[in-house]
């Protein structure tokens, strides 16, 4: 346009001439922008909450699972969600043996690895997918098809942090460097170059629990929740007691048989020693005490008879650990319940931890790491121990690990709300 209001077009000039609009003009030009916007933001909408998320998790399938994704929510906003429970279709998982698998009408089961990626190939664009499974390997077809434009992925990785305060000592990575373990870090580093080579980054987004930002995770884009406990333990708060007499509970990590270990290709103790042996010393501390001891049985375990005459409670650890009067603990990641609640624990082992070769010493190191970072006491049950209900709590320690690895920091806020606001950027 030149400057006496002609439009050069071509090589003709052509000449436009100024319109005077009426006031209704503007008040109806007001309106049809605020609807077009209107519209758009809904169409906008419509994108997100119309849309498939699909979780794929390399176990199976548990009620509890539904709150550690959000599914209830994601779906009363107007998502198709469904959990795909694959762990008998990948190599690495088949030959587990889980005492748990439940259903729901939006869980489906695979079996085969090959139905498997045709179902992802199925798929329509922009499905949203989370994943909870291990890239390597054995999944590397599945990472391939899940990387690209098609799909919007990203990984809710609730156990990352928490789990590093058990490894973040220069000794036991020394002490850990063992022929498989410098095999399985060989085998992760060829992956990796593999990887970089043919461009496969499935993941776009990665949810973190707590302020901290692992090495391992500077390549990807980061969001900080929180811990899922730190949500189930304010639901705790607002429910009666299970029990009402005084007692301490044991967070149990069902340390001979967890399925997570043979995934590991490890062993652990024998369950005959160790539920001979934790069951007189949990003798020796009720009579010390007068307290009884309830277990907080781990999801995971299947229990008949193994504590004896004890009670074991399944899927109220946050509620045992809230009304309890102390906490006992080899190396859970519950032990966050203790910290939230400042509920005194100890860290206990028995000799054949420190000195074994298996699983147990790895729990053993596990445990000195966190009763490190938290300042609280390691008790040998194998020596002439006394337990007291009284001692001390170093409240300095419990709040910077609630706010290194426990809350987001967007909290009080719901993960529910960080989650679904960050992916739909993606």
């Amino acid at each position: 346009m030149t400057g006496d209001g002609q439009v050069f077009s071509g090589f003709n000039y052509i000449t436009i001439k100024p319109v005077s609009y009426p006031a209704t003009a503007y008040k109806l030009d007001t309106r049809a922008t605020t609807l077009f916007f209107a519209v758009f933001a809904v169409n906008k909408m419509a994108d997100i909450t119309n849309m498939k998320l699909i979780i794929i998790d390399h176990e199976p399938y548990k009620h509890f699972k539904r709150g550690h994704f959000c599914m209830d929510e994601f779906c009363r906003y107007g998502f198709d969600v469904q959990f795909w429970s694959v762990w008998r279709a990948l190599a690495y998982s088949k030959k587990l043996n889980y005492n748990m698998e439940e259903k729901d009408e939006d869980v489906i089961y695979f079996d085969n690895y090959i139905n498997l990626l045709r179902e992802i190939e199925n798929l329509p664009q922009g499905t949203y997918i989370c994943t909870e499974f291990w890239f390597n390997w054995d999944t590397r077809c599945l990472a391939k098809l899940l990387s690209g434009d098609k799909f919007k992925v990203f990984s809710i990785n609730h156990y990352h942090n928490l789990s590093a305060i058990y490894y973040n000592r220069i000794r036991f990575k020394v002490s850990d460097l063992s022929f498989s373990k410098v095999r399985r870090k060989l085998s992760l580093f060829s992956y990796k170059i593999y990887k970089r080579f043919f461009e496969i980054n499935p993941v776009s987004l990665v949810f973190l629990t707590g302020n901290k930002t692992a090495p391992e995770f500077r390549e990807y884009k980061t969001d900080s929740i929180s811990y899922f406990d730190v949500e189930n333990y304010a639901v705790a708060q607002t429910t009666p007691r299970i029990i009402n007499e005084k007692y301490i509970v044991f967070l149990d990590i069902y340390l001979p048989s967890h399925p997570d270990i043979a995934r590991l290709r490890k062993r652990s103790i024998s369950p005959e020693l160790y539920y001979k042996k934790i069951n007189a010393a949990f003798d020796k501390i009720e009579h010390q005490t007068g307290c009884e001891i309830i277990i907080a049985a781990h999801p995971k375990a299947l229990y008949t008879n193994e504590f004896g005459s004890r009670r074991v409670i399944s899927g109220k650890t946050a509620e045992l650990v809230l009304h309890s009067e102390m906490v006992l603990d080899h190396s859970s990641l519950s032990i966050n319940y203790a910290v939230q609640a400042n509920k005194k624990a100890y860290v206990i082992f028995f000799d054949e931890f420190m000195h074994g070769n298996d699983f147990s010493n790895e729990v053993y190191r596990r445990g000195r790491n966190i009763a490190e970072l938290i300042n609280i006491e390691m008790i040998n049950l194998d020596s002439d121990f006394k337990l007291s209900l009284y001692d001390n709590i170093d409240f300095v320690a419990y709040e910077k690990f609630k706010t290194e690895y426990l809350y987001a920091k967007e909290y009080p806020k719901t993960n529910f709300e960080i989650i679904k606001n960050a992916i739909s950027t993606l």
